[in-house]
């Protein structure tokens, strides 16, 4: 399916730009840019409903017990990067 695509000139500037520094043409990159942003973009649609799924099903977390999952977290790859050295 071929369609029309409207860039903004500030986008445009940037495809160049990569696909200069890419050695390809904007045209050559462009079906892979669409393709990755498309792929980023489905998945943290998909993050984002089954986080408000959970939220609606009244699984929730506290600020508190956030900050002491970080911490736990930090604190296991501390000690894996300690036993790997």
């Amino acid at each position: 399916m071929n369609a029309p695509l409207f860039i903004p000139a500030s986008q445009l500037k940037r495809l160049r730009r990569v696909a200069r520094r890419a050695r390809r043409t904007p045209d050559e990159l462009l079906p892979f840019v669409l393709k990755d942003g498309l792929d980023y973009t489905e998945w943290l649609v998909e993050q984002v409903n089954a986080g408000l799924a959970e939220l609606d099903a009244g699984r929730e977390m506290s600020w508190a017990d956030l900050e002491a999952e970080i911490a736990k977290r930090r604190t296991a790859r501390a000690g894996k990067r300690s036993k790997a050295a």
